[in-house]
């Protein structure tokens, strides 16, 4: 199980990088029609109205949750726009392509897209039969490690989150585009586990660098029953 979870979090990380882009724009708002013009009437100031998180409803029947900031929206899988960006990086890259088809077909997979900024948070969640951080953790470790086009693999270092320990990983792969291009892709990965769940919370960003509300959304991050 933690081995599958681990090839996901591959699949994730080529399809953030390669297929995110693709995300389909908000339908355009039709024009309206001229209408006469009168004249004003008084109104009561309006009150300030309270409006729904970006991550409100995100992580509904998830053991997790996590805040995203203004900025972000969730990203829709089982869009048919999606599934063709899916497909495109399987082709693209075909020796990841049975792990990018278990990513797609899994339903608890949570996808943001930071709209201005391209960058793209994807995170999952299996059963952690119990084990211990360090035990997933060195599955994980593993896993990374066989990723092609993957530079200078080092181990996670431990970091402290709201929610408790967790391991951090920070890895540079180059991948193929749909296109053909060669691009190298920035991933900080957060794995977080209790006594029923292991997270794996991805950072992805395309050309390098780093996400700029990363450290905020990562210290929201907590458990739920």
């Amino acid at each position: 199980m933690h081995r599958r979870l681990a090839l996901i979090a591959v699949a994730a990380i080529l399809f953030a990088g390669c297929g995110a882009s693709s995300s389909p724009s908000p339908s355009p708002s039709p024009t309206p029609s001229p209408t006469p013009t009168v004249a004003p009437t008084p109104s009561p100031t309006p009150t300030a109205v309270a409006t729904a998180s970006p991550s409100a409803g995100l992580f509904d029947g998830q053991p997790y949750a996590l805040d995203v900031p203004a900025g972000w929206q969730s990203y829709d899988l089982s869009n048919p726009d999606s599934k063709a960006a899916l497909d495109a990086v399987a082709k693209a890259n075909p020796g990841l392509a049975a792990s990018i088809k278990t990513f797609e077909s899994l339903p608890n997979v949570r996808m943001a897209v930071n709209s201005l900024l391209g960058d793209v948070m994807v995170s999952l969640a299996v059963p952690s039969q119990g084990l211990p951080l360090e035990t997933i953790g060195q599955s994980f470790s593993s896993q990374f490690a066989a990723i092609p086009g993957l530079a200078s693999p080092k181990p996670p270092t431990t970091v402290t989150l709201a929610a408790g320990p967790a391991l951090h990983w920070l890895l540079d792969v180059t991948v193929t585009l749909p296109s053909g291009a060669k691009a190298v892709v920035s991933e900080s990965i957060y794995l977080v586990v209790n006594s029923q769940a292991a997270v794996i919370v991805e950072f992805v960003v395309l050309g390098g660098g780093t996400v700029p509300t990363e450290s905020a959304i990562i210290q929201s991050f907590r458990f739920q029953p």
